[in-house]
């Protein structure tokens, strides 16, 4: 092993050189960071950056962040992944790094380890360490990965699928169970990173090949001993991820994530115009300048574009070339021979990720009906597999060549040449002090819950017309609040994050129905009885938007962003003497368009009511994001609202006796109260948690238990053998 590396020293710094040179701006000034747009939002800085702050301060507070009442009045961040809080690696950047050095070394480190993972994985291939370098360039260049940095979440996932695959090679080829251990400690941070589509897809492929190998091995013994290691690594993968795998699937459960018989997932399909990116980044456009958006194809698609790329470098048309002429020739010419379930597997997996990554044209579109599958978000996003197999495939073909030296690097320079042709400035960057800096609005609102619509608009036509453009005029549209901003600013949102199917149901139900309804009172600049009661009941004390109003109070002004004060939203907390019972989300929805009566709690399955009180007051006494307490006084019994959002986890007590939480208004929590003075407490602590930390804890300890019995057991031999 040693050998090899000093012989590969120099391929293995030049990996190590080129994320160094293309990531230079990002270090050279410290307070750089990337900001590409996309066609709605920037997922970088919208979603990424904004939870990798709420995950940094939570961090350093010593905390986890299971619920951030800062969205929808007590948003689950850790139950729908994307934040990545239980990754030791986000643990150690984000805790211990200024959080702009923490998201920036995150590309730096992943590319790194990507490169190097995919040179071992083809040198293991092929014996070919020319060829590994021009397979780990190629891969780095390509337009999925490169276009995927707008995803920073997702690609961190897609970094390891290369070092995945090599250990999963070590741990058919090896007898130790170090390698298992090391394979499910890898696979378990691709999960736990927060993006578990790419985590379930690498463990199909995963499954895959162990099938393969088992298939192809006649050996009834060592077909029963990689089956063994499989299930062996499948076992501690499941242990090292389960508090995440347990609260994603609660999440999924009550969450839009999941829906029936595929849903809009089906319609995120790859077309065909598409292969035409085999040959160049951007044959419709540039999307840094708009030219794309404002194409045929989008204006007629609108396929995801950062999903539905693959372009492979302009080594690629040579390089299958070369394998046709050459692979016509005697077959003495044939260099090498490569494992014959290996090249079936790799055959195998292209053509079944190039089939998945059409969606709903897919002949395989059923299994989109199944539980795990339906889950899926995008399924384009499966061009990631083949655009990673097929580069395997022709790295295996190339390698039953006999290619030069010199060919094969004239290949490499193509590759590169290519990629940094495109790819280096193809990122706009802003200083993080400008992106961080707290926008006049947000300044204004403070705490005041605020709900955001319109400013997508804006930005859309913004991005049509400028692409990645000039990345301060997007800076503009921070003034809209929209989520997850609020996570760096502070302010406090009633609503979520929409055009997204990462929400909790009930609210993303609300809220789909106020947008479909505010898109409606556009044309009359009047807000509707339906929407301000939607509005009232998401416990909204301000609009914010670029629209006008007629009949609401302009509070603030500032641009094109006007903020207007709502009547009367529902409090914090209060206590009830009167319930009003409905039986369904549409039925609650239909209520709202008639005249509410909010002297009453909304309640499902019956009403109830006791006697109004002379006398009641409720004092807070603790209020956090995973704990309340108040002291309760009343002369009645009374109902006790609190405008928490229902979530499986929360806990209800009066006096330290357990009592249990109805739903009120469809999204918030209502206990009962007897009369006389109370302490009331609600507590969350996410479902299985104790459980499942102890057993990933033992899955940890298990990892490293084996790793250093096989490394004292290698030592031995060595000493017994010298």
């Amino acid at each position: 092993m040693i050998s090899t590396i000093k012989k590969d020293l120099v391929y293995i710094l030049i990996l190590i050189l080129l994320p160094t040179i293309f990531f230079a701006k990002l270090f050279v000034n410290p307070q750089t960071v990337f900001y590409p747009a996309d066609f709605l939002l920037s997922d970088l800085i919208h979603v990424n950056l904004a939870q990798k702050t709420a995950l940094a301060h939570s961090y350093r507070a010593n905390q986890l962040p299971f619920i951030d009442d800062r969205l929808a009045h007590g948003f689950p961040l850790l139950a729908e992944s994307q934040i990545g809080a239980l990754s030791p690696i986000n643990y150690l950047l984000y805790r211990t790094l200024p959080i702009n050095m923490a998201f920036n070394l995150t590309y730096y480190l992943g590319f790194v380890i990507m490169n190097l993972s995919f040179f071992a994985l083809v040198r293991k291939l092929t014996h070919n360490s020319a060829l590994a370098i021009f397979g780990a360039i190629s891969w780095m260049f390509t337009g999925i990965v490169m276009q995927e940095i707008v995803h920073q979440v997702l690609i961190q996932a897609i970094f390891l699928i290369p070092l995945i695959f090599f250990l999963a090679i070590l741990v058919i080829e090896k007898k130790s169970m170090s390698f298992p251990s090391l394979l499910a400690f890898v696979a378990g941070q691709q999960f736990l990173f927060g993006q578990f589509f790419i985590s379930l897809a690498t463990n199909l492929f995963l499954l895959g090949l162990f099938v393969t190998f088992a298939y192809y091995n006649q050996h009834r013994l060592a077909w029963w001993h990689t089956i063994k290691k499989y299930l062996f690594y499948l076992s501690l993968f499941t242990l090292i991820i389960l508090p995440q795998l347990l609260q994603t699937l609660i999440f999924t459960q009550y969450s839009n994530r999941a829906t029936p018989n595929g849903g809009d997932l089906l319609a995120n399909t790859f077309e065909i115009p598409y292969f035409l990116t085999l040959l160049t980044p951007f044959p419709f456009g540039s999307f840094k300048n708009g030219e794309f958006f404002r194409s045929h194809l989008w204006q007629t698609t609108q396929t995801i574009p950062w999903e539905s790329s693959l372009f492979l470098g302009y080594a690629l048309l040579p390089a299958l070339i070369l394998i046709f002429i050459i692979n016509k020739r005697p077959k003495d010419k044939i260099k090498c021979q490569l494992p014959s379930y290996w090249l079936t597997f790799t055959v195998f997996s292209l053509f079944l990720s190039a089939l998945l990554m059409f969606g709903y044209r897919s002949p395989l579109k059923l299994l989109f009906t199944l539980p795990i599958l339906s889950s899926f978000r995008i399924m384009t996003r499966f061009s990631i597999f083949t655009s990673f197999f097929l580069l395997l495939l022709i790295t295996q073909l190339l390698g039953r060549l006999k290619l030069s030296s010199r060919l094969l690097f004239g290949l490499v320079l193509l590759q590169l040449s290519g990629g940094f042709y495109h790819f280096y400035n193809y990122f706009p960057t802003v200083d993080y002090r400008d992106l961080t800096k707290p926008p006049k609005t947000a300044k204004y609102l403070g705490n005041q819950g605020y709900y955001e619509f319109g400013s997508a608009i804006g930005w859309f036509n913004t991005f049509a017309a400028e692409g990645y453009g000039n990345p301060t005029e997007y800076l503009k549209f921070h003034e809209g609040q929209y989520p997850y901003l609020n996570l760096i600013y502070g302010s406090s949102s009633c609503g979520l994050f929409k055009y997204s199917n990462y929400n909790p149901l009930a609210i993303d139900t609300l809220v789909t129905e106020l947008d479909r309804q505010l898109g409606e009172d556009k044309e009359s600049a009047w807000l509707s009885k339906r929407a301000a009661n939607l509005l009232r009941v998401l416990g909204c004390q301000k609009l914010v938007t670029p629209l006008p109003y007629r009949n609401l109070p302009l509070s603030k002004r500032v641009n094109q962003y006007k903020v207007y004060t709502l009547n009367m939203p529902l409090p914090p907390y209060q206590l009830y003497s009167k319930t009003e019972p409905y039986f369904s989300s549409a039925q609650f929805l239909n209520r709202l368009k008639e005249k509410i009566n909010f002297s009453a709690l909304y309640r499902r399955d019956f009403a109830e009511e006791f006697l109004p009180p002379k006398h009641s007051i409720v004092r807070p006494l603790l209020l956090t994001n995973t704990h309340k307490r108040f002291q309760v006084r009343s002369d009645q019994p009374q109902y006790f609202f609190l405008r928490q959002l229902w979530y499986p986890g929360w806990s209800a007590k009066v006096d330290k006796t357990p009592v249990p939480i109805a739903k009120a208004f469809e999204l918030y929590q209502l206990i009962k109260v007897p009369r006389g003075k109370h302490l009331v407490e609600f507590t969350y602590y996410p479902p299985y948690w104790t459980i499942s930390i102890l057993l990933s804890a033992t899955g940890y300890l298990f990892t490293l238990g084996i790793l250093v019995v096989e490394l004292a057991r290698s030592k031995n031999d060595k000493h017994a053998h010298p």
